[in-house]
């Protein structure tokens, strides 16, 4: 089996689309009640701000992070944001590791 097609396999086996989607929403309501100044300046109110558009599946492999002298791997699964005028605003990145357990997640405004 190739690097695509194991991707693929742990990528489906453990949804980890539908659990990023799920983790993406958990992560924008809380900026929205606890950065309100910050998501105010995007014109983001509520969860019809935004569309929030699969970007892209990938393995990451990290070459200078080492947990127990093995380097650090994840499948990162990153959706980005757009406001309703289709402006590009920002992205969400959730980091599993190869089993599909959440490892770190990312919400980014630019």
């Amino acid at each position: 089996m190739d690097l695509k097609e194991q991707l693929t396999k742990i990528v489906s086996d453990n949804d980890l689309i539908n659990v990023a989607y799920e983790l993406f929403w958990k992560s924008y309501k809380n900026a929205l009640s606890e950065s309100p100044d910050e998501t105010e300046e995007y014109g983001l109110v509520d969860a019809n701000s935004v569309n929030a558009i699969l970007h892209s599946t990938s393995y990451k492999l990290f070459n200078d992070i080492h947990i127990n002298e093995v380097n650090l791997e994840y499948i990162v699964v990153q959706i980005r944001i757009y406001d309703k005028k289709s402006r590009y605003i920002g992205y969400y990145d959730a980091c599993f590791d190869l089993d599909g357990t959440i490892a770190d997640d990312f919400l980014v405004f630019e």
